[in-house]
C-alpha cells in the first residue's frame, strides 16, 4: 500500500465516485481506478460496490477507511511538525523507538510515492 493508493481510496470513499475523486485529486479517472484495483488485489478483498457511477464501501472498505483516515491524519501532523522545527520534540536523548518513528515519518514525507508503515502492509514481497 502506498500513499497515492491510500489518498485515492480515501477520496473515493468520501466522494462516493471514482470520477469525482479523480477531479478532487487532479488525476485521471483510470489512475484512481488502478489504485483501487491494486489495493483490492493486494489484500484480496473488494473495497467498493460499483453501481451506475457510484462507489459504495463494502464492510472491508469501511474497515480500511478507518485506518486510512488515521494514517493520513498522522502523516499530516508529522508534516506540520517537520515544517515547524520549533515544535519538534525529538532530542538527542530520545528513546530509540521515538527516533526511529521520526525517521520513518521523515522518509515517508520526503518521497512522492510514500509507503505506509510496514505494519499496515500485507506480508508479501513487492513487485
Amino acid at each position: 500500500m502506498n500513499f497515492a493508493q491510500l489518498k485515492a481510496f480515501q477520496a473515493v470513499a468520501n466522494n462516493g465516485s471514482i470520477t469525482g475523486a479523480a477531479q478532487l485529486l487532479h488525476v485521471s479517472q483510470p489512475s484512481v481506478s488502478k489504485h483501487l484495483k491494486n489495493l483490492e488485489e493486494d489484500y484480496g478483498v473488494k473495497l467498493f460496490e460499483r453501481n451506475a457511477g457510484a462507489a459504495e464501501l463494502t464492510d472491508a472498505g469501511s474497515s480500511l477507511l478507518r485506518h486510512a483516515d488515521a494514517i493520513l491524519v498522522h502523516l499530516d501532523e508529522a508534516r506540520k511538525e517537520l515544517k515547524s522545527p520549533k515544535s519538534l520534540k525529538i532530542s538527542p536523548g530520545a528513546m530509540p523507538h521515538q527516533r526511529l518513528c521520526f525517521l520513518r515519518c521523515w522518509s515517508i514525507l520526503r518521497t512522492s510515492t510514500a509507503t505506509v508503515p510496514s505494519y499496515c502492509e500485507p506480508a508479501r514481497p513487492e513487485k
